[in-house]
């Protein structure tokens, strides 16, 4: 009993900090084509760890009376690098892969195509855990805010 008390002390705070490695990646889009773009589809979050990644997006659920506004994971998959790119793959059993990103390493600058044209650019930055559950909680509020005086009871 004793040697299993042992074990959990020494492997605990390993697993309890093993997030340190993980990578954060806010990017907003570079000159949308709508100005009127709202937050929700201004910003994409992305996670990196050991050459996976996951996507996050922030939906707005209208399917019941009341809005919900929540992050979501959206995507994930695995990334490959090169000097200058990373380029991330999507994860997909029963599709074909239309989205090619490739974020440069230099300018943290995330493009995107769809089947071989371009989509969108968006400006990446670096951040720590801290920052980017802020910067998402921050979208949040705003957009409930938005919300809140702009549909008062789903109505215009």
């Amino acid at each position: 009993m004793r040697i299993i008390f042992i074990l959990i002390l020494i492997f605990l705070p390993n697993a309890g900090w093993s997030f340190i490695d993980y990578k954060y990646l806010i990017c907003e889009i570079d000159n949308p084509k709508d100005e009127n773009l709202s937050i929700d589809k201004r910003f994409l979050f992305f996670t990196i760890n050991k050459g996976e990644y996951m996507e996050e997006i922030i939906k707005i659920d209208r399917s019941k009376e009341k809005i919900d506004i929540s992050k979501e994971r959206y995507k994930n998959g695995f990334y490959t690098f090169d000097d200058n790119s990373i380029y991330f793959k999507e994860r997909l059993f029963f599709r074909k892969i239309k989205l090619n990103r490739k974020l440069d390493r230099k300018s943290l600058k995330l493009t995107t195509h769809n089947n071989d044209r371009f989509e969108t650019n968006h400006n990446c930055s670096i951040t720590n855990m801290a920052d980017y559950e802020k910067k998402i909680f921050d979208n949040i509020t705003k957009l409930k805010e938005m919300w809140k005086i702009n549909y008062k009871d789903n109505k215009m």
